[in-house]
């Protein structure tokens, strides 16, 4: 109950202060009455209270992991794949302004890429070392239009899996 409280403070606080500070690992989009101002770097900054609104956003290196994805490859083989992304944020205003859900994003983009790849080979292919580099360079331009700038895109498994499926008794009465 108290949390709550001290969490709707925390969120006035914020909004009456007349000041920010954007850390090193950080860039900052100013929004002054909803409509796009600026873009900040590390620093100490004043603000107008209740009227500029202020994201932060970290723009260093992180990764993110697709998580598994089932796949058939061209010679009908099902495998699962999973992959991590090595990624940063290149133009934070593109990247806050014009991706809901970034995270999201990157992953879709990625998983609908090794899709594309992944089922127009063999499971021999698959098994290339250009299969990555060929994943990043797709990724990195499709995602750049919302300043991510993608430094690797890793699969880091890839195992032939089996399917089953199971058929319940079909009893109409």
């Amino acid at each position: 109950m108290f949390e709550k409280l001290f969490d709707k403070i925390a969120e006035l606080w914020n909004e009456v202060m007349p000041f920010y500070i954007v850390f090193e690992f950080q860039n900052a989009v100013v929004l002054r009455f909803g409509h796009f101002h600026s873009v900040k770097e590390k620093g100490f900054y004043w603000k107008w209270p209740f009227i500029d609104d202020v994201t932060k956003q970290h723009v260093i290196v992180t990764t993110l992991s697709t998580g598994p994805q089932h796949l058939e490859t061209a010679d009908n083989q099902t495998i699962t794949t999973e992959a991590i992304v090595k990624y940063n944020i290149s133009d934070v205003k593109k990247y806050i302004l014009e991706l809901f859900d970034a995270v999201d994003g990157i992953r879709d983009i990625t998983q609908s890429n090794i899709k594309r790849e992944i089922c127009d080979r063999s499971l021999s292919d698959c098994k290339s070392t250009d299969l990555d580099d060929l994943i990043t360079k797709k990724v990195r331009n499709e995602v750049r239009k919302y300043g991510i700038n993608v430094h690797q895109v890793t699969l880091t498994s890839m195992s032939r899996t089996r399917n089953y499926r199971l058929i319940g008794d079909m009893k109409t009465d």
